[in-house]
C-alpha cells in the first residue's frame, strides 16, 4: 500500500469515527431511561391567560382527587371547574385526555419523583445546531433520571405557549 493511499484512508476513517462518537454519546443516554410508571398530570394556567379553575388535582390516600384551588386568579378570569387532566403511559410513549372518574381505582403516588427515581422537567430550547452538546430546537418536556432523559412529544404538544403542567401522581 503506497503511503498516500494510506493517508487517505485515514484523513477519510478519523472524521468518520469522531461522527459516530457524537452520534452514539448524543443517543446513548436517551435510549437508557426506561421509566416504568405511568403518571397523570393536569394543564395548568393559573389565571394568567384568562381562564382559573376552581379545584385542582392531588393525590388524597393513594388516590387522585379534586380539591380546591390555592391560586389567585387575576380579577376577570373565567372560572371553570377543574384543569384538563391526561394520562401519559410509559410503555406507549401517549398521552391521552381522561377524566377523574376513568382512574377512580387506580393507586397513586404522589412527589414530584416516581418511585423508581424519574422526574419529569421542562426545558428551554438550545439552538445551537448540536453544537457542543446543544440540539436545535429542544425546548420541551422530559423525563429523566441521572442516567439520561427522553423529550416528551405529547405533552410538549398540549402545552404549547399557553399553559404548564403538574405531574399529579404516579400509578404504583
Amino acid at each position: 500500500m503506497k503511503k498516500e493511499t494510506f493517508s487517505l484512508m485515514i484523513g477519510i476513517a478519523v472524521p468518520l469515527v469522531f461522527v459516530l462518537i457524537v452520534i452514539i454519546s448524543s443517543l446513548l443516554p436517551s435510549l437508557l431511561v426506561k421509566p416504568q410508571h405511568d403518571f397523570v398530570f393536569s394543564v395548568n394556567n393559573d389565571g394568567y391567560y384568562g381562564v382559573c379553575f376552581e379545584n385542582e388535582f392531588a393525590i388524597v390516600d393513594g388516590r387522585l382527587s379534586s380539591v380546591p384551588n390555592t391560586v389567585k386568579c387575576r380579577q376577570g378570569a373565567t372560572m371553570q371547574a377543574n384543569p384538563p387532566l391526561y394520562y401519559y403511559s410509559v410503555e406507549a410513549d401517549t398521552v391521552k385526555k381522561i377524566s377523574l372518574a376513568d382512574v377512580a381505582d387506580t393507586a397513586f403516588v404522589a412527589g414530584p419523583s416516581s418511585p423508581d427515581g424519574y422526574t419529569v422537567t421542562f426545558e428551554y430550547g438550545n439552538y445551537s445546531f448540536g453544537i457542543f452538546g446543544g440540539g436545535g430546537g429542544t425546548e420541551g418536556y422530559f423525563i429523566g433520571n441521572q442516567k439520561g432523559k427522553k423529550r416528551l412529544e405529547g405533552i410538549s404538544a398540549i402545552t404549547r405557549y399557553n399553559s404548564d403542567i403538574q405531574v399529579v401522581g404516579w400509578v404504583q
